[in-house]
């Protein structure tokens, strides 16, 4: 008598599915439509902030305000007051569970308005600019981004699909349970039997969802949590494509709430994108040695990025270059904290001041580039902090 296991995907109205949450899928739009966003008449506020235990710490945002309002003509100083007034309010209507925002907003003749709530904190920041700044996101799907954690009983098994620190997907699967009637009639070895091959069809189940899930959301990293003999069990079983992707097993008892063994898969996560970072700056400064398919510094990265050649964009998280000149026409970028001329030296263009780390990720974003963000890497440090690997060489090499 086969009895099958119930299997459903978590209603999603449920406290532990967190829609509310911005989640990798829909950042990716979001800094894509950011860092494509045409400039206008008017400067963008971009502002970011974090909440801890419900209270959103408005004091520093004031405290900033007030001093961009004081380096503002009369006219600005008004149109920045009604900006910030839109974000205080949206601030209000935030979820309960957010623990970082992000905002962009301007008026002008192109008004702009975009709020952005995560389940992580983010750096406290208010800032004029041209431009959004997209930096601080861009960190966070690097540092972040997605994963999934299967937490496993002996009755039941719960797939978790972990993206920006927010559980946006759950699959659960329940055990088969024998009738009470025919456990009686069987023989203590015909029910053990009986309950190891019921354990059996289950995990396999567990794997066939598990696979698919993986297959379907392109999910690189798994994490497996529970008792370390199911785990231990669930390892031994996994198919060569998902063991190469398991980073972790996190013990916990069947009592654990979910929520603290997400946190626990979470912090374990980071740790292993922090040492994916780190390979990618190694990697970076082997192919910069041999002179192949790699280019270094500031100037060097943002040529190959505008060309759409950069793969993979890496940086130390001390790299700050500072300001340097945009021509508004040609898109040249000059360094040093000095404007030389008003014009471009290449198409007569005006000259306009950024951030020359901010436009890095823009142009990342724009091209399609992936970022790499290493907290310490000493030869990468000396090399300028920043580089990409490329996609092909340039011609001549």
């Amino acid at each position: 008598m086969a009895t099958e296991a119930t299997t459903s995907v978590r209603d999603l109205s449920s406290s532990l599915v967190d829609l509310g949450a911005v989640d990798l899928t829909e950042l990716r739009k979001q800094l894509r439509a950011l860092a494509t966003l045409g400039a206008s008449d008017a400067l963008m506020v971009s502002c970011y902030l974090s909440v801890e235990n419900g209270l959103a710490r408005r004091d520093l945002i004031e405290r900033r305000v007030r001093a961009i309002r004081g380096t503002l003509p009369t006219r600005a100083r008004g149109e920045l007051d009604t900006t910030i007034s839109r974000i205080y309010a949206q601030l209000e209507q935030r979820s309960a569970r957010t623990r970082g925002m992000a905002v962009f907003a301007r008026g002008g003749e192109a008004p702009y308005f975009q709020a952005l709530e995560f389940r992580v904190p983010l750096p406290e920041l208010v800032i004029l600019d041209r431009a959004p700044v997209i930096y601080p996101l861009v960190e966070l799907k690097d540092t972040f981004h997605r994963f999934v954690v299967v937490i496993s009983t002996e009755a039941s098994a719960r797939i978790l699909e972990v993206s920006l620190g927010a559980v946006t997907r759950e699959i659960w699967t329940t055990a088969p349970a024998l009738p009470e009637d025919v456990r009686r009639q069987w023989s203590r070895d015909h029910y053990q039997n009986h309950r190891q091959d019921r354990a059996d069809r289950f995990l396999k189940e567990k794997l066939a969802l598990l696979d698919r899930l993986m297959a379907a959301t392109g999910n690189t990293h798994l994490i497996l949590a529970g008792d370390p003999r199911l785990t231990a069990r669930i390892r031994d079983r996994l198919p060569d494509r998902l063991r190469a992707k398991l980073v972790d097993i996190v013990p916990a008892p069947a009592s654990s709430d979910h929520g603290d063994v997400v946190q626990a898969a979470l912090a374990s996560f980071i740790e292993q994108a922090q040492q994916e970072s780190f390979d990618a700056a190694d990697t970076l400064c082997r192919e910069v040695r041999r002179g192949a398919m790699a280019e270094i510094g500031t100037l060097p990265s943002i040529e190959v990025l505008q060309r759409g050649q950069a793969d993979l964009l890496v940086m130390t998280g001390s790299y700050d270059p500072g300001r340097g000149w945009l021509c508004t026409i040609c898109e040249t970028v000059t360094n040093g904290p000095e404007q030389l001329s008003d014009t471009c030296s290449h198409c007569g263009g005006e000259l306009a001041g950024v951030d020359l780390r901010e436009h890095l990720v823009q142009l990342a974003e724009r091209t399609g580039c992936g970022f790499e963000r290493v907290s310490h890497h000493d030869q990468l440090s000396e090399l300028g902090g920043v580089g990409c690997l490329l996609r092909y060489a340039r011609p001549g090499r």
